[in-house]
């Protein structure tokens, strides 16, 4: 086995251009999401993990708790076709043996203890597991290098490369030029490779279907990429407040029709289709606070009921009733035939009396999700 070649180069996440990619947290409320796909929309999708720790990216991380994220993971993902990316973590962080103290790190000191991406990766493939590890482009790429070629020397089918489509990266030269950049310098093999363009949301600077066109078709002439992804989102973490008088908000979905006209201009060159699901991890410029709310993806735009504020993710249990019933009674609503978090909605929406309606934020946030993986296979199937 060659340095940076990778030893599942046949087991392709992203094996079709109806595979969608929906970038989530391992926080509780999204992985559970993941276990309450029906088998037939779990199939299609490829969840791609960021790994957020409360406990903050600058404390350290034990072995235990490298072990308790590894079986969440595996817990929740209903495949081996997944990816996994360490956000908010210094990669070469070393974890501790268990029992060590969760002390803040003041600076960066040698240690003999596996790098974190590598105890994760190889805590994963104890256990038939094989997710491709995702990297962002930037000032961590070349501190990644010896990471990434001892992750090869495990078990991955590959490597992602997340590139930001931002205010510097305006012109398909630049993107192929970083792109190369970082294949160079992480010694991957393109083949093996998946490319993630990373649109921006801010409607200051989205790029037109056209401009986006181009990259895609530069992106894929730069080199043999086992698949092109596009990720964008439309939906902010937190919407503004309500109006009284209208206490359903629809927020477009400007991702959705963009992917639409980038199917009519590159047809099956177009890129793979993938989003943040139901929540971006920026609020943009939305002034606003978090509020209970009910969140029901529709074709072009996501329907947001609104309540009153929360406290620690803490609702009012009729409050929600009050808001399922704002959805469930919309004419796009598809009804509990649909999935699992449809079938919440119609019954929190019926609830009276003794009616149990979860009061947790984060419950409603899983309903929202299901709802909004199981649509979106619908649609990229419908191409």
């Amino acid at each position: 086995m060659q340095q940076g070649r990778f030893v599942f180069p046949d087991d392709d996440p992203l094996p079709d251009l109806r595979r969608y990619l929906v970038t989530i947290t391992n926080r509780g409320r999204d992985v559970a999401a993941l276990t309450r796909l029906e088998p037939a929309v779990a199939a299609g999708v490829a969840p791609s993990i960021r790994l957020i720790h409360l406990g903050g990216p600058a404390d350290r991380v034990t072995i235990r708790r490298v072990r308790d994220w590894a079986a969440e993971i595996r817990g929740s993902v209903r495949g081996r076709a997944y990816h996994v990316e360490l956000t908010e973590f210094d990669p070469l962080q070393p974890v501790t043996p268990p029992g060590s103290s969760l002390r803040r790190r003041r600076a960066a000191g040698r240690s003999d203890g596996a790098p974190l991406l590598v105890g994760l990766m190889g805590e994963l493939a104890r256990h038939g597991q094989h997710p491709v590890p995702v990297v962002r482009l930037g000032p961590m790429t070349e501190r990644l290098r010896t990471v990434v070629v001892t992750v090869a020397h495990g078990a991955p089918n590959g490597l992602a490369l997340a590139v930001p489509l931002g205010h510097r990266w305006t012109t398909a030269p630049e993107v192929v030029a970083d792109v190369r950049t970082a294949v160079e310098r992480l010694r991957v093999d393109p083949g093996h490779t998946d490319v993630v363009l990373e649109a921006p949301v801010d409607q200051g600077h989205r790029p037109a279907p056209s401009e986006l066109a181009t990259v895609v078709r530069r992106v894929r002439e730069a080199g043999p990429w086992r698949n092109v992804v596009l990720l964008s989102s439309g939906v902010p973490a937190i919407v503004p407040r309500p109006d009284p008088e209208r206490p359903l908000l629809v927020v477009p979905r400007p991702d959705w029709p963009l992917f639409g006209q980038l199917h009519l201009l590159l047809g099956d060159e177009r890129p793979t289709f993938g989003d943040y699901g139901t929540r971006h991890p920026l609020r943009l410029t939305w002034p606003g606070t978090k509020r209970a709310n009910v969140r029901y993806t529709c074709e072009t735009e996501t329907l947001v009921a609104l309540g009153p504020t929360t406290r620690n993710g803490v609702g009012d249990g009729p409050g929600y009733t009050s808001l399922c019933r704002t959805v469930a009674g919309h004419v796009l609503f598809r009804g509990s035939d649909h999935c699992w978090g449809c079938r919440m909605i119609e019954a929190a929406a019926g609830a009276a009396g003794d009616g149990i309606v979860p009061a947790l934020q984060s419950t409603w946030d899983t309903v929202g999700l299901v709802h909004h993986i199981t649509e979106l296979t619908a649609q990229l199937h419908s191409l």
